[in-house]
C-alpha cells in the first residue's frame, strides 16, 4: 500500500508532495510545514471518512503570499489491484472566507 499525498497553496505548502513508505519519518526545522502535512491529513480523513464540511475551516489556511485563488489537496491509496484516489479542490474569494468546494 501506499499513499501519495499531493497539496498545492496550504500555508507553507506550494506544489508538495510526499510518498509514504511502510515507515515514514517527518522533521525539518521549525516553520518548514510538518504540522501543516499532519493537519492536511486530518482535514482530508475527516472530508473522507465522515464528510465533514471544510470549507470554512480551510479558508483562512491559503498560502499568504500568493495569489493562486485555488487550493487542491490529492490522496491516494492502493489496496492490492484496487487505487482509490480522492482531490479535494477549494476556490477562495477575495476575502479569504467560504471557499467553495
Amino acid at each position: 500500500m501506499w499513499s501519495p499525498l499531493a497539496n498545492d497553496n496550504y500555508k507553507t505548502l506550494v506544489n508538495f508532495d510526499l510518498e509514504f513508505q511502510p515507515l515514514t519519518l517527518i522533521s525539518g526545522d521549525n516553520g518548514s510545514g510538518k504540522t501543516s502535512i499532519l493537519e492536511v491529513l486530518s482535514f482530508l480523513r475527516k472530508f473522507v471518512v465522515t464528510g465533514q464540511p471544510l470549507g470554512t475551516q480551510l479558508a483562512k489556511t491559503r498560502t499568504r503570499w500568493g495569489s493562486n485563488p485555488f487550493q487542491t489537496f490529492v490522496m491516494r491509496l492502493e489496496d492490492g489491484e484496487t487505487e482509490f484516489r480522492y482531490e479535494l479542490k477549494l476556490k477562495h474569494n477575495a476575502d479569504r472566507d467560504h471557499p467553495r468546494i
